[in-house]
């Protein structure tokens, strides 16, 4: 705060490792009221000009001397931030510090569809029902290890950050390609009580048979992407006794909004996914019927405040009993089947094969549903090609299998078996950069 001075009011964009320096950046932020955007330091600098470029009069906050110097030469304001700045002299620890803003935010940067990064705008104070729900739900105190999986610039690490820290737990920053693609050794190690992430990485701890009764895992907990059924299962027969939390929620609905926690032989349960959930409060949902499912429309009072430099239509405010609430259009689609709610599709994944309406997010639920690992479905030329982990051997009789469960113009005429996918700087399974590998004529 010092070092900012009158400078405080400004947007900050963090462009730093995940590392005890950044969780005290953000701290700092949010006790001192300050704006930030958080980025991964695995984005290239392009990337962060092209978001700092939207924020006014920022300043980019790094931890590399030749980053800033490279962000200098560019004649914009950047300051480079040491361990140094954490050692503060006890004596003058009361000292007056110039204040943030009235209104601090933080933004998240998303994939937007034009390629440049669209910042979703959300107040600090949005985050407190979260926070009040989150620390007796999760059991969070003295005796909890969260694990921080995400990456600093997916905004479930400001679930685990703010659960953790106003619950009293330890957080356990995870950061190597090894605790990545070996989580069950991670949580070994580190006697991890809490796991947070997307569910694409239930495989990989099923790589380690060290997760047995013993374990020291009392919660998993997931969102991000849909989550299988069969990974649920395959994970409780790993960690008996463990809770396993799915949970739902867009960025611009502020952290997540419903949760759903699985349990064994829960015959209330159907298909192969695991359903959404109920609400946290004050969160609301409102359902529209459409041909196929139902249009999920989030209302409460701290929705996101939009996306920065633009008006978006899927934001919005509705009058209910003398109450003036924020909404927000999903884009998702929902089915309600027997007691619960469960994701459907995005309209993205809706295609049509020779003239047949084909759901992709069906193709890769039977194939995970067969035993493919993190399958991904696109529409190449006039078929469907399928994409998954794992060895070519392995899946030589699940792919005769597929046809046995979709109907012939949903079969794929071509699967391809990596041995793992590209993820996106956050850990979510990167479709956009597996399309593009399958050529210009993949959708």
């Amino acid at each position: 705060m010092e070092v900012l001075g009158d400078r405080a009011s400004r947007p900050l964009v963090a462009y730093l490792q995940k590392s005890r320096l950044y969780y005290a950046f953000t701290a700092c932020c949010f006790l001192n009221r300050l704006s930030y955007c958080p980025i991964d330091a695995s984005n290239p600098l392009q990337r962060v000009l092209d978001v700092a470029a939207q924020l006014p009069d920022a300043i980019i906050v790094c931890d590399n001397e030749e980053v800033l110097a490279s962000i200098l030469e560019r004649k914009i304001d950047g300051i480079r931030i040491s361990e140094d700045f954490t050692r503060e002299d006890r004596e003058n620890r009361d000292a007056v510090a110039m204040p943030g803003t009235k209104s601090p935010h933080y933004c998240i940067a998303t994939s937007g569809s034009t390629g440049t990064p669209k910042l979703v705008l959300v107040p600090h104070d949005h985050t407190i029902p979260f926070v009040r729900w989150a620390v007796p739900f999760y059991r969070i105190g003295q005796g909890c290890r969260w694990a921080q999986f995400s990456s600093i610039g997916f905004d479930l690490s400001l679930v685990d950050f703010l659960s953790v820290v106003c619950g009293g737990g330890v957080l356990i920053s995870l950061s190597s390609q090894l605790d990545r693609m070996r989580p069950a050794l991670a949580v070994k190690r580190c006697r991890i009580t809490h796991w947070h992430s997307v569910p694409s990485m239930i495989p990989y701890f099923l790589i380690d048979s060290v997760g047995d009764d013993q374990s020291t895992c009392q919660v998993f907990s997931f969102c991000g992407e849909p989550l299988q059924r069969a990974n649920a299962d395959k994970l409780m027969a790993r960690y008996p006794g463990a809770r396993i939390v799915n949970t739902y929620g867009p960025t611009e609905g502020t952290l997540f909004c419903s949760f759903f926690e699985y349990r064994p032989n829960d015959e209330t349960v159907v298909g192969d996914f695991v359903p959404i959930g109920q609400p946290i409060p004050p969160w609301n949902f409102i359902l529209i019927p459409e041909e196929r499912a139902e249009r999920l429309v989030l209302i409460a009072p701290n929705i996101a405040d939009g996306y920065v430099g633009t008006e978006s239509a899927a934001f919005a405010a509705v009058d209910l009993f003398g109450f003036r609430l924020r909404a927000f259009d999903t884009g998702d689609r929902v089915k309600r089947l027997g007691l619960h709610l469960y994701f459907s599709h995005r309209v993205d994944t809706m295609v049509k094969v020779n003239g047949n309406r084909l759901d992709l997010a069906e193709v890769e639920a039977v194939a995970q549903r067969l035993g493919f690992t993190n399958p991904m479905a696109f529409v190449v030329g006039s078929g469907v090609t399928l994409v998954a982990e794992g060895e070519q051997d392995a899946v030589t009789l699940l792919i005769q299998q597929l046809g046995e469960h979709l109907p012939q113009y949903g079969v794929p005429n071509v699967v391809r078996v990596v041995p793992a996918h590209p993820r996106t700087p956050s850990g979510k399974l990167d479709r956009r950069a597996v399309r593009k590998s399958l050529g210009e004529n993949s959708e």
